[in-house]
Parts: structure tokens; sequence; C-alpha cells
């Protein structure tokens, strides 16, 4: 009698109860980690003519059949240098001097809200430009990779008409060789819905994450004064003996190091295809260091609104502007007067956002607005072609998410046990089963 251990009814509800909250959770969490990739085909699988053949969701700016433009799945000697097998080709290898090659596609009844753009990126080899550009017809935001650039990039842009095309396109300067412009896990989500406490930033790169180089090369979304690679513009991570100094890693530092006798540094981006409206302009700044003028400006053209920092002055600054140009132009920039030495004029957390439209005034002419781009280096290869037929956002194949197998099973195995633990002891006992 005391060898022997049955369940109870109790035990089993018991033990019921908590099989359906795991299996739950289970398919919570396993739909919940996957939104809705809006892309068809962003892992680039390939169609008819398998590697050299059809784009399946994609339109190419030129015929498929030939290595200019194809599905690759080199690794470059080494299998972690790509996200998975199978990647977008960029390459112009039959006819290098051509035009920029591109690829697009159109994505329709997109509800509106906030998108972020994310991507794959390498400009391996003779790489000019790389872009990986969406629009929605109003609102445009770009993916940016310089040579040698390799990795994960993402945005986040509004996107209000209902559709969006994002086109991939790439060039190169050497015109009588290849280029290797490599693209994968192209996505497009719904991050939010529009609201105005979640306003998107209009700028690119705003917090500074680093390109080609690293710390002290390229600066993507930002055109600088002088060249990259050295302490007289970098990205920096120095805190200054307290990280409590620092709104995040990694800031801009205008520092003239290296040549502190030269004139004043800058970096500058445009933004256009902005709505007639009032922006607000927001940026962390520490002038912290033989610092003697440490501004950011906004224009316009007409209007122009200034964020000043003087020695020693540090923390978060903002200002309103009426744009109704159609674009506008963000310049950081920084000069110090003991030219014998160093300064450093940080920047950090630079915002643009909308906060409303001006509906008493005309609307901008339409010779002010700007081909879609974030940056001016963008602007000429985020053109290209962009005529693909479009591709209905509904649930299907490429849109549903794929969910979490491991948690599926996970879910299976306990409810099976519990089944077989259930009829065991109804057995024991001399229940009918």
């Amino acid at each position: 009698m005391y060898g022997k251990t049955f369940f109870n009814q109790k035990s089993i509800t018991l033990l019921l109860a908590v099989v359906f909250v795991v299996a739950s959770f289970c398919v919570t969490q396993s739909f919940a980690a996957e939104p809705t990739n809006y892309v068809t085909n962003g892992s680039f699988t390939p169609g008819t003519g398998g590697q050299w053949g059809a784009i399946p969701g994609w339109t190419p700016s030129i015929p498929v059949g030939s290595m200019d433009l194809y599905l690759g799945d080199w690794n470059y000697g080494n299998a972690a240098n790509l996200p998975d097998g199978i990647y977008l080709a960029l390459r112009k290898e039959t006819n290098p001097g051509s035009a920029a090659l591109s690829v697009s596609q159109t994505v329709v009844n997109l509800p509106a809200g906030v998108y972020k753009l994310s991507a794959w990126m390498w400009a391996q080899n003779n790489v000019a430009s790389f872009t990986i550009t969406v629009s929605d017809g109003t609102n445009t935001k770009t993916l940016t990779a310089a040579q040698g650039d390799k990795g994960h990039k993402e945005t986040e842009i509004e996107i209000v008409s209902g559709s969006a095309t994002i086109t991939i396109s790439a060039d190169n300067t050497v015109k009588t060789t290849f280029m290797d412009a490599l693209a994968d896990d192209v996505k497009l989500v719904k991050v939010r819905d529009i609201s105005a406490a979640a306003p998107v930033n209009l700028l690119e790169n705003g917090s500074f994450t680093p390109g080609t180089g690293g710390q002290w090369g390229a600066i993507p979304g930002w055109t600088p004064s002088i060249p990259v690679g050295s302490m007289d513009l970098y990205l920096g991570n120095y805190n200054y003996g307290n990280a409590a100094n620092l709104p995040d890693d990694i800031y801009l530092a205008l520092r003239k190091e290296t040549n502190p006798g030269s004139a004043a540094l800058s970096v500058a981006q445009t933004v256009s295809n902005l709505p007639h409206g009032v922006y607000k302009l927001s940026a962390w700044m520490w002038a912290q260091n033989n610092t003697e003028t440490f501004t950011i400006t906004i224009t316009d053209g007409t209007n122009s609104k200034t964020l000043s920092a003087a020695l020693g002055d540090k923390g978060y600054k903002e200002t309103e502007i009426e744009i109704a140009s159609g674009s506008a132009t963000v310049t950081i920039s920084a000069n110090n007067a003991n030219k014998t030495t160093f300064m450093d004029a940080l920047a950090d957390d630079l915002k643009l956002v909308k906060l409303r439209d001006i509906t008493n005034t005309p609307s901008p002419s339409p010779s002010a607005s700007a081909s879609p781009s974030v940056t001016p280096s963008a602007s000429a290869s985020a053109t290209a072609t962009a005529t693909s037929a479009p591709v209905t956002a509904t649930p299907g194949a490429t849109n549903t998410p794929t969910g979490d197998t491991s948690l599926w099973m996970i879910a299976l195995v306990v409810i099976v046990a519990a089944a077989g633990m259930v009829y065991v002891s109804k057995k024991r006992r001399g229940w009918n089963v």
C-alpha cells in the first residue's frame, strides 16, 4: 500500500491547467517573435533558371541570364562571411562599364504605420555606391554600404500611402572590372502605429553607428568636410572617466587631433521629400575640451535654426523650424581658438521629427521635391528602376509568421507526457479508459 502513489483528481486537474498555460505561452511566444515580413523573397531563393535566372518577387533593371546580376552562394573563403547560403549579387561581370544595376519590389495594401527596413549588405569589391531605398512616394529612407562595409543595417520609415517600393542598387567607379555588391535578408516589418508619442526620426544614423573602417572610418548617412581615417574626426566611445557622461556608447567626435590648426570640422546630411510643416531638431552636445564654436544648424534654404554649445556645455538641446522647400540640410560643425592642440566637440542622438502640418500656407511647388534620398551621396543610385508588379501585403506563405518550432515541440511533449500520466493513473485505479 505504501509502495504505490497515484494521482488524485485534483492533481490531474492541476497538471492539465499547467499544461494549458505552458502550451498557451509557447503559442503566444512563437507568434510574437516573428512579425510579418512584407517583402517577398527577401532571402533571394532562385526561380526559373536557377542562380542566373528569375528572381521571384523582384524586377531587375536588366534581363537576367549573366553574371551581371545573379543569386550567388560563394562565401569568399569563409562560411561566416554570409548570413545564409544564397544572396543577391549585383556584379556587372559581363558588362563592367554599364549603368548602375538594380532590382526593385513594390508592396501594396500596407496599413499606415511606422515600418522597419532591414537588410544584410556587403560592398565586397570595386563598389562605388550601394544602397537599399524604401519609399512610399512621400517619405524615403536609405540604407548605405561603402566599399568594404559588411553587416546588417536598418532604418525606420513612416508609410501612409498604403504602398512602398524597395530598390536595391549598386554601381562601380572602376568601369573596367566587375563589382561585388551583395544583399540578403531584406525585411520590411511594421513596428508600431503612427502616434504623436513615437514620431519617426527623419535623420539617418543619428546615433552614429560606425560604417566601413570602424570608429575612424565612414560615418553612414553623413558627409564629412575632410577625408575620414584619423583622430581629426571619428566615432568615439571614451566616457571621460564616467559612463554617465554619455547618452550611449558611441558619439560623433569633432577633434582635430592630427591637424589642430586646420579649419572648422563638420559633417552634413540632407533629408529630402519633407512635407510642408513644423519640425523639431534635437541633439545631445558636449563642448568638452578646447572648443570655441560648436553648432548644429538646420536649413531648408529659406529658414535656418541653430543649436549651440559653449565650452563646458553638456546636455540635450532642441529647436523648431518651419520647412517649406521640401528638403533640409543638417550640419554639425566645430572649431577651436587654441590652434596648437586638439578639441573635443561631441554630438549624439540627433533627431528630426515632424510636429505638425501647416495648412494655412501654400504647399511646396513641384520643383522643390527632391529625388528619393536621405543622403546626398545616395540619391544617384537610389532612384534606379522601380517598376515591379505590386506585391500585395496579404497573409500568405511569405507574409505569415513562421513561429518557433522548438516552442511548439516543447508544448507537444508536455501535453503527450501529461496524457500518458493520466492514462496510467486511471488504469491503475481500475477506471475504464
